[in-house]
């Protein structure tokens, strides 16, 4: 159930979230920032608190393996650190996981119970 829940927000999140094009060790990777992801997670009603946001994002990030520091090594922060997604064969999903319409509504107010 909570696997499941995380896999909502993730889609919403990676529909959501506004990237960048941004130069990066030389090359032009699409990124965003740690802090509009908290912003927006607060904005989606996903989160009720920069705290908690930034909880979501460290478990979009570890458990589900949705995005990465640029460059990769670094965990997740609400700053102004950039972070790209990861292609998808790169994720990690929960087992018997299968392809669905995101729920956000359910998601949204069951997720708060579980970070």
């Amino acid at each position: 159930e909570e696997s499941a829940i995380l896999l909502e927000v993730a889609q919403a999140f990676e529909l959501g979230i506004e990237v960048k094009i941004t130069m990066v060790l030389q090359q032009k990777i699409e990124t965003f920032i740690g802090s509009d992801a908290v912003d927006w997670l607060l904005t989606a009603e996903f989160a009720s608190s920069r705290n908690e946001a930034e909880a979501i994002g460290k478990r979009l990030m570890g458990d589900l393996n949705l995005f990465e520091h640029v460059p990769a090594g670094v965990p997740f922060f609400d700053d102004l650190r950039y972070y790209r997604f990861t292609d998808v064969q790169d994720r990690t999903y929960p087992k018997g996981y299968s392809q669905r319409a995101a729920k956000t509504k359910s998601a949204k107010s069951a997720l708060a119970g579980t970070i």
